[in-house]
């Protein structure tokens, strides 16, 4: 056998191991340490004793090892073993062996404990925007990971990030970067939505100067859209009258079409073909869009897993 140096080692050692197929005659890392344990304590008694082993056990290993070899390791016939020539080239390998083995097994402890289940919140009817196919897609990326989903508000998904009870949100701009490192997913207009007959149905674009004096179902304090379309009215010089706030998208089609209201609402496709009877008409300003952006908590390092994982996460946008 010719090695150069303790990768060769590793490698000739114990590939009958890693395929499955390892032989009674061939060395692994445990006769390794049977050696340098027995280097370190000198005498079979003594290394037996500590490696919880009998004497005709470690000497039937030091054997099967110095057989494979073709040469004595160690110098028999004193009340303490010396290593021979052999021994001691061998002996240099061997505690090489020994430390690469032990650097595989803590980097690979380190890469096992970086891969984690990710949490990820996404603000309601942001869902919605996806097919189910991609969820899916992204569920088997991260396998054998879990994606854990939650779905929330747009001030509890930041909140929720901030505080490390989940790792990635899906929120709606603008978020302060001082708190959030910022990827932006995507950009779509925020549209209102009236009965079919209702003068705004025949608008290519919401005049917002005609919503005064109208009514309105709007999305709960808790999601940012609300606001924003406070401001946007009050540029106009008038304060909206909000009728109803609810958590639910659906919820805002149902009462155009009950009560004549006006809802503001994204564009939500697969919403949308579930409420026939109602009109989707655009708001054609940049100030009131509705643009999500993937955030994590500012400051905190990414493992490469979830660097991977971040990217997973935006390839659902594109």
């Amino acid at each position: 056998m010719s090695c150069e140096s303790a990768y060769d080692l590793l490698y000739y050692y114990n590939i009958n191991a890693w395929k499955g197929t390892r032989e009674s005659n061939h060395m692994n890392f445990q006769d390794i340490t049977y050696f340098l344990t027995l280097c370190g304590e000198k005498t079979f008694s003594a290394a037996a004793d500590k490696l919880f082993i009998t004497q005709q056990g470690l000497s039937k290993a030091i054997r099967r090892m110095e057989n494979e070899i073709g040469a004595p390791l160690f110098e028999r016939g004193r009340k303490t073993l010396a290593l021979t020539p052999s021994g001691e080239v061998f002996v240099r390998y061997a505690q090489e062996m020994r430390g690469i083995y032990a650097r595989m097994r803590d980097h690979m402890e380190r890469l096992r404990d970086e891969r984690h289940n990710i949490r990820l919140g996404m603000t309601m009817g942001v869902p919605l925007a996806l097919q189910a196919v991609e969820l899916e897609q992204l569920r088997r990326a991260l396998r054998p990971c879990e994606l854990e989903l939650t779905e929330t508000t747009d001030f509890s998904c930041e909140e929720q990030v901030a505080s490390g009870a989940i790792d990635f949100g899906v929120t709606l701009e603008p978020v302060d970067q001082k708190r959030f490192a910022c990827v932006p997913l995507l950009s779509r207009p925020m549209y209102a939505v009236a009965p079919q007959g209702d003068p705004l149905a025949r608008q290519q674009r919401v005049d917002v100067a005609l919503l005064r004096g109208r009514r309105f179902v709007l999305a709960d304090r808790q999601f940012k859209c609300y606001g924003q379309f406070h401001e946007l009215c009050r540029r106009y010089g008038f304060t909206p009258d909000v009728a109803e706030t609810t958590m639910e998208t659906l919820v805002i089609y149902r009462r155009c079409l009950e009560n004549g209201w006006i809802g503001v609402s994204a564009d939500l496709p697969r919403v949308m073909n579930d409420c026939p009877g109602v009109v989707f008409v655009p708001f054609d300003t940049v100030e009131f869009a509705w643009n999500i952006t993937l955030i994590s908590a500012a400051g905190r390092q990414l493992t490469p897993f979830e660097q991977s994982v971040q990217k997973d996460i935006a390839a659902l946008f594109r």
